[in-house]
């Protein structure tokens, strides 16, 4: 194996040769080699995707011209795996990760695989499997509940404590909390815990947050990147918490953190905060808020990327660095034994000694009113044209911020009216909503898809090829609307012609974008279609994942997934079981056909 020398001595030697403040495609003007193009379709991925570069400070460019040199075409599998890993830690994101299956390989940027490493993966796996908190600080037993996800249980006569691992199953999580509040309404103070939590979805954490809320606050803002310049972003999107739930435990509360506290567990904490009676102990968390995207690199190797921006209420991004604690403690999980919990002991010593005071917590009170729903209120008092009105009036009047606009919403009270069947009301909302977000395709493609569950045909092949043109236009090869604008000719092309129109057309993409339109893009749009409660869609387009990929287990368990939640059983279990055939490994198949037997 070659020796290479470290990246900032081959910057040093070169410096003459290459110019390392900017990007040079023409360092390397011969044909690329099958190294040379893995790493340049990494390179040029993020850098089409990655929401991160400004909020960082990362000079992308620069960072190509000092490990391209690296990369020729007598590079090893090994040795282009470790460059491209160099080059990845520079963003200092948990959230961005490459990925060999064979042979396997592992690289996470970010706070914890530095601390880890791939050798102590299953290190870091156990430990996250293991409740925090010895028994032996406990009155009596935990409960369990949500299938595991929460345990919890009285610390004293006074103070009520419980820990959640994931942000997962909405439906079993609300009863979860709300049993807890329950438990927990005479306590004088209750401990909350998402150290060792490794994420999920951010809306359960807001409805976990609301339990708890005493107003409605902001705590966070979030942009998704949507164009070829690193600072291309599309409108705010706003999170608020607000009084949820059949009641609210507004007294004393603490949130234990730590550096174990990933993602979905970080934005909770952004919105438990901002709460003048919540008091954050432990240590910062992870540092890695934005949801992810995963891609495949021509050479099957797999890589996931940031694909949008998070702010706190006061517009700060703690991406990389973790929210801070109000008071610093040290978290001991790593070690072999755990004894004593020096986290949990200055909470529960804060609570006995009546030493916390509410916090100033006002900057969270704006914008409170949102547009959308006084748009609504209006639409229904005054009509669509008078309301739209209204609406833009507002918005451009509005210096003191003292409202708010979220295309999610819009996109919200439009397929609302198309379950109503007010369609002319929708088709006056989406030109409002094309004015004041033209770059935005999302809109067009949530009524398409909302169309088509009303049966809707022609309405949503407008709505779609809206969505279409969009994208197409201002999209690059490489960007994440790329792939949006595939989905969309896809449905668009089974909406028209159906199940054989769908294939021939894909077959047509196949050639022209093999690697954009490869397994995993066929199973992400059928996972889409299973999220928009298309079924029948999801099952056609997995299905002919299946026939292109027959050897592939992963299609086969996602068709079985299809018609598992369409009720389908029997071709469920005939699914599951090639899944299994193909893959001996696969947990998922095994345990599902257990249940289906």
């Amino acid at each position: 194996m070659k020796t290479i020398k470290t990246p900032v001595q081959f910057a040093l030697i070169c410096l003459l040769v290459f110019n390392l403040t900017g990007y040079n495609k023409n360092v390397f003007s011969q044909e690329p080699s099958k190294p040379e193009k893995v790493f340049e379709f990494a390179w040029n991925i993020f850098d089409a995707n990655y929401a991160l570069f400004k909020a960082k400070h990362v000079d992308w460019k620069a960072l190509y011209n000092i490990y391209r040199p690296f990369v020729n075409r007598e590079t090893t599998d090994d040795e282009l795996f470790s460059i491209i890993s160099k080059m990845l830690g520079h963003l200092n994101d948990n959230h961005v990760r490459l990925i060999s299956e064979n042979p396997d390989r592992f690289y996470a940027s970010g706070y914890s695989f530095e601390y880890y490493g791939p050798e102590r993966r299953d290190t870091l796996r156990a430990i996250m499997k293991k409740r925090p908190i010895p028994g032996k600080y406990f009155k009596e037993p935990l409960k369990n509940s949500a299938n595991g996800i929460f345990t919890y249980g009285w610390l004293n006569d006074e103070t009520g404590y419980f820990h959640f691992n994931a942000f997962t199953d909405a439906e079993g999580s609300e009863k979860a909390i709300d049993e807890i509040i329950t438990e927990f309404r005479n306590a004088k103070a209750i401990i909350v815990d998402v150290r060792r939590n490794g994420g999920g979805n951010d809306r359960i954490g807001k409805m976990i947050a609301d339990r708890f809320a005493d107003r409605k606050r902001l705590y966070m803002t979030t942009q998704e990147r949507n164009g070829p310049k690193h600072d291309d972003f599309d409108t705010k999107k706003y999170f608020f918490v607000e009084p949820g739930g059949p009641e609210q435990f507004t007294k004393t509360v603490i949130l234990l953190t730590s550096r174990l506290s990933f993602s979905a567990a970080e934005n909770f904490a952004l919105a438990m905060r901002i709460l003048p009676h919540v008091t954050v102990v432990g240590d910062l968390t992870s540092g890695c808020f934005a949801d992810n995207y995963w891609v495949s690199l021509p050479n099957g190797w797999r890589a996931t990327y940031s694909k949008n921006y998070f702010l706190d209420y006061n517009g700060m991004c703690w991406e990389g660095i973790g929210v801070p604690p109000d008071i610093k403690v040290k978290d001991n999980y790593d070690s072999s034994v755990q004894i004593n919990d020096l986290i949990l002991e200055t909470a529960v010593s804060l609570v006995s000694n009546g030493n916390l005071s509410l916090q100033d917590e006002n900057e969270g009170l704006k914008p409170t009113e949102s547009l959308v729903h006084l748009f609504a209120a209006d639409m229904d008092k005054y009509g669509i044209e008078e309301a739209a009105g209204m609406l833009n009036y507002r918005y451009n009047n509005n210096a003191d911020g003292n409202y708010y606009i979220d295309s999610d919403e819009l996109k919200s009270l439009a397929e609302n009216l198309i379950k109503k069947g007010k369609i002319k009301e929708t088709e006056e909302l989406i030109m409002l909503a094309g004015r004041l977000f033209p770059e935005q395709a999302d809109i067009y493609e949530s009524a398409g898809l909302e169309f088509i569950k009303q049966n809707r045909v022609a309405e949503a092949v407008k709505m779609l090829n809206k969505a279409v043109s969009i994208n197409q236009k201002k999209s690059t090869l490489l960007s994440r609307q790329f792939s949006d604008y595939l989905y969309d000719e896809l449905i668009l092309s089974l909406l028209e012609n159906g199940y054989d129109g769908m294939s021939k057309t894909y077959s047509g993409l196949k050639k022209k974008y093999p690697l954009q339109a490869g397994e995993i893009f066929l199973n992400s749009l059928g996972y889409t279609l299973i999220h928009n409660n298309l079924m029948d869609y999801a099952i056609k387009v997995f299905r002919l994942n299946t026939e292109i990929h027959p050897l592939s287990s992963n299609v086969y368990d996602s068709l079985g997934e299809a018609y598992l939640k369409n009720g389908d059983m029997e071709n469920a279990r005939l699914n599951y079981k090639k899944s299994l055939e193909l893959d001996p490994n696969n947990k998922n198949a095994e345990e599902v056909l257990k249940t289906l037997k």
